[in-house]
């Protein structure tokens, strides 16, 4: 749970090679748990990690690397995603701490997490656009709405969230989590590692289409009915195609 954090914070301190090879390898026999821990790891330990303060990295990341607590990271909404000058989820300062409104939509184990990364808008820029910072939020501030349905991937808690008036901690300095900071999560580290479980997923369509384009219709029959619960999102589709027209190709 600790895969990438430094040994100090109780982490293994792997490279994001090593942490995307070994959710890779779990994603084989679980893909919902790789999903789920890749999260984890790369973008709520990630974040904090990379962005919080020491005294954020003291409190937070023990219980994190631990397992005693599971981490999400809340960036999508119904109207915005990595286009993170759309978010609407607004925070407002309140003495100590910051009230946060808004809702999240696709959040890895969001309704089942201890701790959440919410990202925010804290006001405007000088330029005119939205200041955007990152907030550490426990779960009693969170809400919970519904559980959203994925083919494929029904063991991962993928949740819509919703916050009243929570009560938030801002992660590390205000205004610091504009595109560049959220994409910083996808570069070619967190990106790696969260993918890691996607990769295993098209190997096994590759497998299955290179089997088709040798062995014929009755060696598909009998592999797809493994495959069709894990390859029915927009990007297994995608990832099917791809695979059959390659092998075909390769076949032929």
């Amino acid at each position: 749970m600790g895969m990438v954090a430094p040994k100090e914070y109780g982490g293994r301190g792997l490279s994001y090679v090593t942490a995307a090879l070994a959710v890779k390898e779990l994603g084989k026999t679980y893909a919902s748990l790789a999903m789920d821990i890749a999260a984890h790891n790369a973008l709520a330990v990630g974040q904090i990690n990379m962005f919080g303060t020491d005294e954020q990295k003291q409190k937070y990341l023990p219980r994190l690397t631990s397992g005693e607590w599971i981490g999400a990271w809340g960036l999508t909404e119904p109207n915005a995603g990595s286009d993170t000058g759309g978010i609407e989820t607004k925070a407002e300062a309140h003495g100590d701490h910051w009230q946060v409104n808004g809702m999240k939509h696709f959040i890895t184990t969001g309704r089942v997490a201890d701790l959440v990364i919410v990202i925010a808008t804290t006001g405007r820029t000088e330029t005119g656009k939205n200041e955007i910072s990152a907030f550490i939020m426990m779960k009693d501030q969170v809400e919970g709405v519904r559980k959203i349905h994925t083919y494929g991937m029904r063991a991962s808690e993928t949740s819509e969230l919703r916050f009243t008036n929570s009560k938030a901690e801002i992660l590390g300095e205000r205004g610091k989590a504009g595109l560049h900071k959220v994409l910083s999560r996808w570069d070619s580290r967190g990106a790696d590692e969260v993918s890691g479980d996607h990769k295993r997923r098209s190997l096994d369509v590759w497998d299955v289409a290179r089997g088709v384009a040798t062995g014929g219709t009755c060696f598909l029959h009998s592999a797809l009915s493994g495959l069709t619960s894990q390859h029915r999102t927009r990007a297994g589709r995608c990832q099917v195609r791809q695979s059959f027209a390659a092998a075909l190709v390769c076949a032929v």
